[in-house]
């Protein structure tokens, strides 16, 4: 069922040649990370919003979702959020965390791995010009005596 939510919330892209949140291995990421018993708790609140929405028991929670479209997906991902926004949150960060640090992921939206400064991406010069009315308004603050 994991695997279904995250592609739900992130699915492929064939525009931008995205991958998927599964095709980039998130879900290993997440069942074996450091957050696996919140996922855990996430995947256990889905399970009871689909079975109260659907009427089956929850054993068989799991099976129903794969059934559902994928408007009906987000609707019960939607319910989750309003049942426990916490959990939600916490669920949604730590899934684009992972996805977002993945280096597949990271080398089609063009980030490197190397950090901005020093030695790390080019930038682009920017036209500092805008900030002169800024400048020229001085100093907007009054000393403080020690």
């Amino acid at each position: 069922m994991l695997g279904e939510i995250i592609d739900t919330l992130i699915p492929a892209d064939a525009r931008t040649q995205m991958p998927s949140a599964t095709d980039a291995g998130i879900e290993f990421v997440l069942r074996a990370g450091p957050k696996a018993a919140m996922v855990q708790d996430y995947l256990a609140l889905a399970e009871v919003v689909l079975s109260a929405r659907s009427g089956v028991e929850s054993g068989r929670a799991e099976g129903s979702f794969f059934q559902l479209s994928p408007q009906q997906r987000l609707e019960v991902l939607n319910a989750t959020r309003t049942k426990n926004a916490p959990l939600f949150v916490a669920f949604v960060t730590a899934l684009f965390q992972a996805y977002f640090t993945c280096p597949s992921v990271l080398t089609r939206v063009g980030s490197g791995a190397v950090p901005p400064f020093p030695q790390g991406n080019l930038l682009l010069t920017n036209d500092w010009s805008i900030l002169d009315p800024v400048f020229r308004l001085g100093r907007v603050y009054r000393e403080v005596e020690a």
